[in-house]
């Protein structure tokens, strides 16, 4: 399955990338959410960031790929974090 995942955290504006799998993309989400934490976030964004990963993880685990595999796309979000999955056609197709 190919996505798109775009996503916003207050502390480091808006990034997105095409991604295999969703699983990917939480790997990717959770890298990023520490650099951006670690360079930019106050103590505060800091907390929210560790008290919002997890749970945004398993929605989009569970509801992002009930959304995806019906042709939908998702958005979630957290304490400041935003998450959008977008269903994005297999090129091979």
């Amino acid at each position: 399955m190919n996505l798109r995942m775009d996503w916003s955290w207050e502390a480091d504006g808006i990034a997105g990338a095409e991604f295999a799998t969703v699983d990917d993309a939480v790997t990717t989400l959770a890298r990023h959410l520490d650099r951006a934490a670690a360079h930019f976030g106050t103590e505060r964004q800091t907390r929210v960031a560790q008290a919002c990963l997890a749970p945004m993880s398993a929605y989009m685990c569970t509801d992002g790929v009930r959304a995806l595999t019906q042709g939908r796309e998702w958005t979630h979000e957290c304490g400041g974090l935003r998450v959008t999955l977008t269903p994005v056609e297999d090129p091979k197709t």
